[in-house]
Protein backbone atom coordinates (compact mmCIF):
# COMPACT_ATOMS: atom_id res chain seq x y z
CA UNK A 1 0.00 0.00 0.00
CA UNK A 2 1.36 2.92 -1.01
CA UNK A 3 2.05 6.15 1.43
CA UNK A 4 0.96 9.30 -0.05
CA UNK A 5 3.74 11.00 -1.35
CA UNK A 6 4.76 7.79 -3.42
CA UNK A 7 0.96 7.46 -4.33
CA UNK A 8 1.07 11.08 -5.80
CA UNK A 9 4.48 10.32 -7.78
CA UNK A 10 2.96 7.50 -8.96
CA UNK A 11 -0.49 9.74 -10.33
CA UNK A 12 2.42 12.09 -11.61
CA UNK A 13 4.55 9.18 -13.67
CA UNK A 14 1.08 8.33 -15.40
CA UNK A 15 -0.60 11.93 -16.15
CA UNK A 16 -0.18 13.23 -19.84
CA UNK A 17 0.53 17.04 -20.53
CA UNK A 18 -2.06 19.32 -22.08
CA UNK A 19 -0.71 20.93 -25.44
CA UNK A 20 -0.43 24.74 -24.66
CA UNK A 21 -2.71 27.52 -26.42
CA UNK A 22 -2.59 31.53 -26.68
CA UNK A 23 -5.23 33.17 -24.33
CA UNK A 24 -6.25 37.06 -23.87
CA UNK A 25 -4.61 38.32 -20.23
CA UNK A 26 -7.32 39.21 -19.01
CA UNK A 27 -8.62 35.88 -18.95
CA UNK A 28 -5.75 34.23 -17.59
CA UNK A 29 -6.45 34.15 -13.81
CA UNK A 30 -6.12 30.46 -12.40
CA UNK A 31 -4.42 29.25 -15.80
CA UNK A 32 -0.92 28.04 -16.17
CA UNK A 33 1.69 29.26 -18.05
CA UNK A 34 3.26 27.04 -20.68
CA UNK A 35 6.30 29.30 -21.42
CA UNK A 36 8.25 32.26 -19.32
CA UNK A 37 7.20 35.50 -19.59
CA UNK A 38 9.33 38.21 -20.06
CA UNK A 39 8.99 42.21 -20.07
CA UNK A 40 9.49 43.35 -23.45
CA UNK A 41 9.66 47.25 -22.30
CA UNK A 42 11.40 49.80 -19.69
CA UNK A 43 8.52 50.37 -17.57
CA UNK A 44 8.36 53.20 -16.86
CA UNK A 45 9.42 54.03 -20.60
CA UNK A 46 10.78 57.72 -19.32
CA UNK A 47 11.38 59.30 -15.87
CA UNK A 48 8.20 60.62 -14.67
CA UNK A 49 6.88 62.18 -11.32
CA UNK A 50 5.46 60.85 -8.51
CA UNK A 51 3.62 63.36 -6.96
CA UNK A 52 1.50 66.06 -7.96
CA UNK A 53 3.89 69.60 -8.07
CA UNK A 54 6.57 71.06 -9.75
CA UNK A 55 9.51 69.90 -11.72
CA UNK A 56 12.34 71.77 -11.32
CA UNK A 57 16.17 71.51 -11.67
CA UNK A 58 17.88 70.69 -7.95
CA UNK A 59 20.66 72.60 -8.84
CA UNK A 60 18.57 76.10 -8.80
CA UNK A 61 17.43 75.04 -5.13
CA UNK A 62 20.46 74.95 -4.00
CA UNK A 63 21.81 77.15 -1.39
CA UNK A 64 18.53 78.15 -0.09
CA UNK A 65 18.71 80.37 2.85
CA UNK A 66 16.69 80.51 6.24
CA UNK A 67 13.69 82.51 5.70
CA UNK A 68 14.53 83.53 2.16
CA UNK A 69 12.68 81.63 -0.35
CA UNK A 70 13.82 80.84 -3.88
CA UNK A 71 11.41 82.10 -6.46
CA UNK A 72 11.01 80.05 -9.81
CA UNK A 73 8.81 81.07 -12.52
CA UNK A 74 5.91 78.15 -13.70
CA UNK A 75 6.97 77.92 -17.67
CA UNK A 76 4.58 75.12 -19.01
CA UNK A 77 3.04 72.34 -17.85
CA UNK A 78 2.88 68.72 -18.30
CA UNK A 79 0.34 65.73 -17.62
CA UNK A 80 0.29 62.25 -17.80
CA UNK A 81 -0.23 60.56 -21.18
CA UNK A 82 2.29 63.51 -22.84
CA UNK A 83 4.95 62.09 -25.47
CA UNK A 84 7.57 64.64 -23.62
CA UNK A 85 7.81 66.67 -21.22
CA UNK A 86 9.49 69.60 -23.29
CA UNK A 87 12.85 71.14 -22.27
CA UNK A 88 13.02 73.27 -18.91
CA UNK A 89 15.20 76.63 -18.75
CA UNK A 90 17.48 77.36 -15.56
CA UNK A 91 15.50 79.61 -12.78
CA UNK A 92 12.00 77.68 -14.13
CA UNK A 93 9.64 75.09 -13.28
CA UNK A 94 7.25 73.21 -14.77
CA UNK A 95 4.02 72.45 -13.23
CA UNK A 96 3.91 68.62 -13.02
CA UNK A 97 0.92 65.47 -12.89
CA UNK A 98 1.47 62.37 -11.42
CA UNK A 99 2.51 59.82 -14.30
CA UNK A 100 4.20 62.97 -15.92
CA UNK A 101 7.03 62.50 -17.92
CA UNK A 102 10.12 64.93 -16.55
CA UNK A 103 10.96 67.75 -18.67
CA UNK A 104 14.30 68.15 -20.17
CA UNK A 105 16.59 69.95 -17.84
CA UNK A 106 14.74 68.92 -14.50
CA UNK A 107 15.90 66.06 -11.98
CA UNK A 108 12.85 66.76 -9.07
CA UNK A 109 9.96 67.15 -8.19
CA UNK A 110 8.48 69.69 -5.39
CA UNK A 111 5.13 68.24 -4.36
CA UNK A 112 2.39 70.80 -4.59
CA UNK A 113 1.88 71.11 -0.71
CA UNK A 114 5.20 72.26 -0.28
CA UNK A 115 5.31 75.24 -2.86
CA UNK A 116 3.53 78.51 -2.62
CA UNK A 117 2.26 79.62 -6.13
CA UNK A 118 2.13 83.21 -6.86
CA UNK A 119 1.17 85.14 -9.99
CA UNK A 120 2.62 82.40 -12.32
CA UNK A 121 5.53 82.07 -10.07
CA UNK A 122 6.29 79.49 -7.07
CA UNK A 123 8.04 79.95 -3.63
CA UNK A 124 10.53 77.23 -2.18
CA UNK A 125 11.88 77.16 1.23
CA UNK A 126 14.19 74.18 1.22
CA UNK A 127 17.02 72.72 -1.00
CA UNK A 128 15.27 69.69 -3.63
CA UNK A 129 17.03 66.48 -3.61
CA UNK A 130 17.74 64.69 -7.39
CA UNK A 131 15.59 62.35 -7.89
CA UNK A 132 13.08 63.83 -5.41
CA UNK A 133 9.70 62.14 -5.94
CA UNK A 134 11.14 60.56 -9.50
CA UNK A 135 9.76 57.44 -10.68
CA UNK A 136 13.18 56.72 -12.61
CA UNK A 137 13.34 54.63 -16.31
CA UNK A 138 12.72 51.08 -15.89
CA UNK A 139 12.13 51.31 -12.05
CA UNK A 140 8.98 48.64 -12.31
CA UNK A 141 10.54 46.56 -15.28
CA UNK A 142 13.20 46.52 -16.87
CA UNK A 143 12.96 45.38 -20.57
CA UNK A 144 14.19 41.67 -21.25
CA UNK A 145 13.40 40.32 -17.24
CA UNK A 146 11.54 37.66 -16.78
CA UNK A 147 8.39 38.07 -15.24
CA UNK A 148 6.67 34.58 -14.70
CA UNK A 149 8.62 31.55 -15.25
CA UNK A 150 6.79 28.46 -17.24
CA UNK A 151 4.65 26.28 -14.66
CA UNK A 152 3.19 29.37 -12.39
CA UNK A 153 -0.47 29.36 -11.84
CA UNK A 154 -1.16 32.86 -13.25
CA UNK A 155 -3.50 35.34 -10.25
CA UNK A 156 -5.14 38.31 -10.73
CA UNK A 157 -2.26 40.81 -9.66
CA UNK A 158 0.46 38.79 -12.18
CA UNK A 159 -2.11 40.00 -15.13
CA UNK A 160 -1.69 43.65 -14.05
CA UNK A 161 1.73 42.98 -14.45
CA UNK A 162 1.85 41.42 -18.02
CA UNK A 163 -0.68 43.56 -19.22
CA UNK A 164 2.04 46.68 -17.46
CA UNK A 165 4.46 45.34 -19.24
CA UNK A 166 2.58 45.47 -22.96
CA UNK A 167 1.59 41.83 -23.42
CA UNK A 168 -1.57 41.02 -24.51
CA UNK A 169 -1.93 37.23 -24.71
CA UNK A 170 0.26 34.23 -23.31
CA UNK A 171 0.76 30.95 -23.65
CA UNK A 172 -0.83 28.27 -20.95
CA UNK A 173 -1.88 24.77 -20.53
CA UNK A 174 -4.79 23.80 -22.36
CA UNK A 175 -7.46 23.19 -19.49
CA UNK A 176 -8.24 19.17 -19.39
CA UNK A 177 -11.77 17.91 -20.08
CA UNK A 178 -12.59 15.50 -17.00
CA UNK A 179 -15.30 13.43 -16.98
CA UNK A 180 -17.28 13.38 -13.64
CA UNK A 181 -19.37 10.06 -12.78
CA UNK A 182 -21.54 9.16 -9.73
CA UNK A 183 -22.54 5.37 -8.97
CA UNK A 184 -24.67 4.49 -6.60
CA UNK A 185 -28.68 3.04 -6.63
CA UNK A 186 -29.32 5.11 -3.60
CA UNK A 187 -28.68 8.47 -5.75
CA UNK A 188 -31.27 10.78 -7.00
CA UNK A 189 -30.55 13.69 -8.90
CA UNK A 190 -30.73 17.31 -7.10
CA UNK A 191 -34.34 18.71 -7.82
CA UNK A 192 -35.22 14.85 -8.63
CA UNK A 193 -38.52 13.44 -6.36
CA UNK A 194 -36.35 11.73 -3.87
CA UNK A 195 -37.63 8.37 -3.08
CA UNK A 196 -37.49 6.43 -0.01
CA UNK A 197 -33.98 5.36 1.23
CA UNK A 198 -32.81 7.59 -1.47
CA UNK A 199 -30.05 10.26 -1.01
CA UNK A 200 -29.03 13.62 -3.45
CA UNK A 201 -25.92 13.06 -5.37
CA UNK A 202 -24.09 16.08 -3.72
CA UNK A 203 -20.66 14.49 -5.07
CA UNK A 204 -20.75 15.52 -8.44
CA UNK A 205 -22.28 18.80 -7.77
CA UNK A 206 -18.79 19.04 -5.67
CA UNK A 207 -16.66 17.91 -8.33
CA UNK A 208 -18.01 19.92 -11.19
CA UNK A 209 -18.02 23.19 -8.64
CA UNK A 210 -14.29 22.47 -7.81
CA UNK A 211 -13.30 21.97 -11.78
CA UNK A 212 -14.71 25.20 -12.79
CA UNK A 213 -12.55 26.78 -9.67
CA UNK A 214 -9.79 25.59 -10.95
CA UNK A 215 -10.54 26.39 -14.44
CA UNK A 216 -10.59 23.16 -15.61
CA UNK A 217 -13.94 21.95 -18.39
CA UNK A 218 -15.88 18.88 -17.15
CA UNK A 219 -18.48 16.87 -18.87
CA UNK A 220 -20.91 15.38 -16.28
CA UNK A 221 -22.28 11.75 -16.73
CA UNK A 222 -25.88 10.42 -15.64
CA UNK A 223 -26.04 8.51 -12.48
CA UNK A 224 -24.93 5.09 -12.68
CA UNK A 225 -26.87 2.40 -10.87
CA UNK A 226 -24.95 -0.71 -9.07
CA UNK A 227 -24.40 -2.89 -12.09
CA UNK A 228 -21.01 -3.93 -13.56
CA UNK A 229 -21.96 -3.40 -17.26
CA UNK A 230 -23.65 -0.28 -17.12
CA UNK A 231 -20.82 0.94 -15.32
CA UNK A 232 -18.36 -0.23 -17.76
CA UNK A 233 -20.08 1.37 -20.88
CA UNK A 234 -20.28 4.64 -18.96
CA UNK A 235 -16.47 4.79 -17.98
CA UNK A 236 -15.43 3.87 -21.45
CA UNK A 237 -17.23 6.08 -23.09
CA UNK A 238 -16.14 8.91 -20.63
CA UNK A 239 -12.52 8.12 -20.90
CA UNK A 240 -12.81 7.93 -24.97
CA UNK A 241 -14.40 11.69 -25.04
CA UNK A 242 -12.60 13.12 -21.63
CA UNK A 243 -8.90 13.80 -21.29
CA UNK A 244 -9.20 12.47 -17.31
CA UNK A 245 -11.70 10.85 -15.92
CA UNK A 246 -12.95 10.62 -11.75
CA UNK A 247 -15.72 8.30 -10.34
CA UNK A 248 -17.14 8.18 -6.42
CA UNK A 249 -19.12 5.00 -5.34
CA UNK A 250 -17.68 1.41 -6.17
CA UNK A 251 -14.13 1.31 -4.90
CA UNK A 252 -14.36 -1.10 -1.52
CA UNK A 253 -14.74 -4.46 -1.84
CA UNK A 254 -18.20 -4.85 -1.22
CA UNK A 255 -20.58 -6.83 -3.45
CA UNK A 256 -21.50 -4.24 -5.82
CA UNK A 257 -17.98 -3.09 -5.93
CA UNK A 258 -16.69 -2.86 -9.08
CA UNK A 259 -14.33 0.15 -9.58
CA UNK A 260 -10.98 -1.69 -9.13
CA UNK A 261 -11.73 -4.68 -10.88
CA UNK A 262 -13.20 -2.99 -13.66
CA UNK A 263 -10.17 -1.13 -13.99
CA UNK A 264 -8.32 -3.80 -14.17
CA UNK A 265 -10.00 -5.70 -16.93
CA UNK A 266 -10.14 -2.63 -19.38
CA UNK A 267 -7.17 -0.81 -18.23
CA UNK A 268 -4.57 -0.82 -15.73
CA UNK A 269 -4.31 -0.40 -12.40
CA UNK A 270 -1.70 1.33 -10.92
CA UNK A 271 -3.09 1.21 -6.93
CA UNK A 272 -6.22 0.64 -5.40
CA UNK A 273 -6.18 2.38 -1.84
CA UNK A 274 -3.40 4.40 0.06
CA UNK A 275 -1.88 4.82 3.47
CA UNK A 276 -3.82 7.51 4.12
CA UNK A 277 -6.89 8.43 6.27
CA UNK A 278 -10.12 8.85 6.19
CA UNK A 279 -9.71 4.72 4.94
CA UNK A 280 -12.04 4.98 2.13
CA UNK A 281 -10.35 3.60 -0.88
CA UNK A 282 -9.19 5.63 -3.58
CA UNK A 283 -8.86 3.65 -7.25
CA UNK A 284 -6.32 4.85 -9.36
CA UNK A 285 -5.03 3.81 -12.73
CA UNK A 286 -5.57 4.24 -16.59
CA UNK A 287 -8.25 3.39 -19.11
CA UNK A 288 -8.10 4.16 -22.52
CA UNK A 289 -4.47 5.95 -22.15
CA UNK A 290 -6.32 8.28 -19.36
CA UNK A 291 -6.05 8.86 -15.84
CA UNK A 292 -8.80 7.18 -13.87
CA UNK A 293 -9.56 8.21 -10.34
CA UNK A 294 -12.71 6.09 -8.67
CA UNK A 295 -12.98 8.16 -5.45
CA UNK A 296 -15.51 6.74 -2.41
CA UNK A 297 -19.11 7.69 -2.16
CA UNK A 298 -19.09 8.94 1.49
CA UNK A 299 -18.89 12.84 0.59
CA UNK A 300 -16.26 13.69 2.97
CA UNK A 301 -13.88 10.82 1.75
CA UNK A 302 -14.65 12.09 -1.77
CA UNK A 303 -13.77 15.85 -1.19
CA UNK A 304 -10.30 14.72 0.47
CA UNK A 305 -9.83 12.22 -2.14
CA UNK A 306 -10.57 14.81 -5.07
CA UNK A 307 -8.26 17.58 -3.04
CA UNK A 308 -5.25 15.71 -2.31
CA UNK A 309 -5.39 13.25 -5.78
CA UNK A 310 -7.65 14.40 -8.60
CA UNK A 311 -6.67 18.63 -8.16
CA UNK A 312 -3.17 17.61 -8.02
CA UNK A 313 -3.32 15.60 -11.29
CA UNK A 314 -5.44 18.54 -13.03
CA UNK A 315 -2.73 20.94 -11.74
CA UNK A 316 0.39 18.53 -13.07
CA UNK A 317 -1.40 17.69 -16.86
CA UNK A 318 -1.82 21.56 -16.87
CA UNK A 319 1.62 22.05 -16.58
CA UNK A 320 1.94 23.33 -12.99
CA UNK A 321 5.42 23.05 -11.65
CA UNK A 322 3.70 23.43 -8.05
CA UNK A 323 1.18 20.45 -7.91
CA UNK A 324 1.47 18.99 -5.12
CA UNK A 325 -0.93 20.69 -2.34
CA UNK A 326 1.24 23.85 -0.83
CA UNK A 327 1.49 23.52 2.86
CA UNK A 328 1.97 26.30 5.52
CA UNK A 329 2.03 26.47 9.48
CA UNK A 330 -0.85 27.12 11.91
CA UNK A 331 -1.46 26.84 15.71
CA UNK A 332 -4.03 24.72 16.99
CA UNK A 333 -7.02 25.71 18.38
CA UNK A 334 -8.10 23.02 20.38
CA UNK A 335 -6.24 19.32 21.01
CA UNK A 336 -7.21 16.41 19.05
CA UNK A 337 -6.84 12.93 19.02
CA UNK A 338 -6.33 10.30 16.31
CA UNK A 339 -4.55 6.93 15.93
CA UNK A 340 -1.75 7.03 14.31
CA UNK A 341 -0.67 4.24 11.70
CA UNK A 342 -1.26 6.41 8.69
CA UNK A 343 -0.93 10.13 7.36
CA UNK A 344 -4.25 11.46 8.07
CA UNK A 345 -6.06 14.34 6.24
CA UNK A 346 -8.30 15.96 9.36
CA UNK A 347 -10.85 18.75 8.35
CA UNK A 348 -10.13 21.84 10.15
CA UNK A 349 -11.11 25.37 9.64
CA UNK A 350 -8.88 28.03 9.93
CA UNK A 351 -9.05 31.76 10.44
CA UNK A 352 -6.61 34.54 11.05
CA UNK A 353 -6.30 36.58 14.61
CA UNK A 354 -4.07 39.41 14.73
CA UNK A 355 -1.55 37.91 11.66
CA UNK A 356 -1.72 34.78 13.51
CA UNK A 357 -3.30 31.44 11.06
CA UNK A 358 -5.26 29.53 14.25
CA UNK A 359 -6.43 26.19 13.14
CA UNK A 360 -9.65 24.17 14.88
CA UNK A 361 -10.07 20.21 14.15
CA UNK A 362 -13.68 19.34 13.08
CA UNK A 363 -15.12 16.20 14.90
CA UNK A 364 -13.60 13.07 12.46
CA UNK A 365 -16.89 11.58 13.61
CA UNK A 366 -19.09 13.65 11.10
CA UNK A 367 -17.98 12.11 7.71
CA UNK A 368 -20.81 12.02 6.06
CA UNK A 369 -22.65 15.32 7.00
CA UNK A 370 -22.59 17.92 4.76
CA UNK A 371 -22.69 20.54 7.21
CA UNK A 372 -19.29 19.36 8.53
CA UNK A 373 -17.99 20.13 4.57
CA UNK A 374 -19.42 23.46 4.50
CA UNK A 375 -17.40 24.39 7.76
CA UNK A 376 -14.04 23.25 6.48
CA UNK A 377 -11.59 25.21 4.73
CA UNK A 378 -8.31 23.23 5.48
CA UNK A 379 -7.03 19.72 5.79
CA UNK A 380 -4.91 19.58 8.89
CA UNK A 381 -1.25 17.03 8.11
CA UNK A 382 -1.04 14.46 10.70
CA UNK A 383 2.23 12.52 9.99
CA UNK A 384 2.00 8.70 10.68
CA UNK A 385 4.13 8.87 14.00
CA UNK A 386 2.17 11.22 15.39
CA UNK A 387 -1.33 10.92 17.32
CA UNK A 388 -2.42 13.89 18.99
CA UNK A 389 -1.98 18.01 18.73
CA UNK A 390 -2.27 19.84 21.47
CA UNK A 391 -3.80 23.65 21.66
CA UNK A 392 -0.84 26.05 20.97
CA UNK A 393 1.14 23.44 18.23
CA UNK A 394 2.40 24.14 15.82
CA UNK A 395 0.63 22.14 12.47
CA UNK A 396 0.86 21.61 9.02
CA UNK A 397 -2.19 22.60 7.36
CA UNK A 398 -3.62 22.32 3.49
CA UNK A 399 -5.60 25.00 2.45
CA UNK A 400 -8.78 24.05 0.17
CA UNK A 401 -9.17 26.61 -2.49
Amino acid sequence: MFVYEDALAAIFNHLPLMDAESIEICDCSGRVLAEDVVSEIDAPALDVSAMDGYAVNSLDTCGIAAGVPLKLRVAGCVRAGDCHGGVLSSGTAARIFTGAPLPAGSDAVIPEENAEALDGHILIDDNVAVKQYVRSRGNDLRKGTKLFSSGHILRAADAALIAGAGIARVNVGKSPLAGIITTGNELAAPGDPLGSGMIYDANRCFFAARCAELKVRHSLRDIVRDDYEELKVSVLNAADSCDLVTTSGGTSVGEFDFMASLLEKEGELIFWNARTKPRRPVVFGTLRGKPFFGLPGNSVSAMIGFEMFVKPALMKMMGASQAAPERIRAFMENSYFENADRTRFTRGHLRYSSGKALVHALDPRETGMASNLAKTNCLIVMPADIDSYSEGDVVEVIMLR
